[in-house]
């Protein structure tokens, strides 16, 4: 494969692992709002592919839905997606994505992970025994993202030997923009009550699908890409996206077609506390956190201690209104030594109730799962 289609295959899996995460996730939603990035995770298990013992890495690359790939057919893919989503300045939009490895200043970097890892971004030596290592990890994060994520870790665990981060951070603005004056206030049928909300309205033709359990309707951006909503008329938010696979995804791409209608939206800002993904990782197979297998011993570090990941931690927030969105988020995993057609007839979609939100880009004609959320509450 050359490496479009490397790309193309791995935002494929990507997917796969995206929905997956979700419905592992979904087993103890609660009635909150809910955001994050499931791309921001695989990127960084992706990395860590390069480091991991033969047999955990084969369960690996299976987990992140890239079976079959090895470490070096991954880190081309992955820098191919990255270049393709990297944009600044292009019609308004920002898009950066970073990546960082942080080592303990008394340990090493592999060499040959370090000319891996230089296909996603440098590495830099800090001082885990010290809060200045969490405080470097936190600015790092909030200058990746411009300010929006802040906070991701309060300290290291003194036997940490490093710790690999990843930043997205995405603003774009509607290719259609919602005018302003049309917006108003409603009430949004939320878990445990009603409440007011400010709703923005859009008339026009886009791309919609709808069935006996959803509508279904896609935000464009004006860089590519878009938010897609999916309101459940039946089940709740959490059990639809619990369901929802890359098929289905796709399959609302294949489906929809051409529609004048209405679309009514309340603005929302989500700003989640950091969040622990250990035990639904570990769920899908990723073998990373086993003290006894300590399945990064040899690969990440140069000196000779097992080691093993601690935990991967992840913090996102999204932000929409009538002009476009803004969504970022930072995952960081510490590793320790172990120890076309005519339009048809007109719809109106009236999202006054729990939803589902995918945000997304194309990689070829693969729409790539960037952030995904629940909107239980404006």
């Amino acid at each position: 494969m050359d490496g479009y289609d490397e790309a193309v295959s791995a935002a494929a899996g990507a997917n796969a692992f995206a929905f997956r995460l979700c419905a592992e996730l979904m087993k103890k939603a609660g009635d909150s709002n809910l955001i994050f990035s499931p791309f921001s995770t695989w990127t960084v298990l992706a990395a860590l592919l390069g480091a991991a013992t033969p047999a955990a890495a084969e369960a690996l690359a299976k987990a992140i839905g890239v079976p079959g790939f090895d470490y070096i057919t991954i880190d081309a893919a992955a820098a191919h997606i990255m270049r393709c989503l990297i944009k600044d300045g292009e019609t308004g939009a920002r898009r950066k994505m970073a990546n960082a490895l942080f080592i303990g200043e008394h340990y090493t970097i592999k060499n040959g992970f370090k000319e891996r890892f230089a296909a996603y971004g440098a590495a830099m030596n800090v001082d885990f025994t010290s809060d200045r290592a969490a405080d470097a990890v936190n600015r790092w994060a909030s200058e990746r993202t411009d300010g929006y994520i802040t906070g991701i870790i309060d300290k290291f665990e003194p036997d940490t030997v490093a710790a690999i981060a990843n930043a997205v951070f995405f603003n774009d603005r509607w290719a259609a923009e919602f005018d302003p004056a049309l917006t108003a206030t409603g009430l949004f049928s939320a878990p445990g009550g009603a409440c007011e909300a400010d709703f923005m309205r859009r008339s026009g033709v886009t791309f919609y699908y709808e069935d006996e359990n959803v509508q279904a309707a896609p935000l464009n951006f004006t860089s590519g890409g878009g938010l897609y909503i999916v309101l459940p008329k039946k089940q709740n938010a959490a059990g639809l996206l619990q369901k929802m696979t890359d098929e289905y995804f796709t399959g609302l791409f294949d489906k929809s077609r051409r529609a004048s209608g209405e679309i009514i939206l309340p603005r929302f800002n989500i700003d989640s506390k950091p969040m622990e993904l250990k035990n639904a990782l570990a769920a899908l197979g990723a073998p990373l956190f086993d003290k006894n297998s300590a399945p990064l011993t040899g690969g990440l570090i140069e000196e000779n201690i097992p080691v093993c990941l601690s935990g991967v931690l992840q913090k996102a927030a999204v932000q929409i209104n009538e002009e476009g969105a803004s969504a970022a988020a930072v995952t960081v995993a510490p590793a320790l030594g172990v120890v076309s057609a005519p339009p048809p007839k007109t719809f109106t979609m009236v999202c006054d109730r729990p939803f589902v939100f995918l945000l997304y880009d194309f990689i070829g004609a693969t729409p790539l799962v960037l952030f995904a959320g629940i909107l239980n509450r404006p």
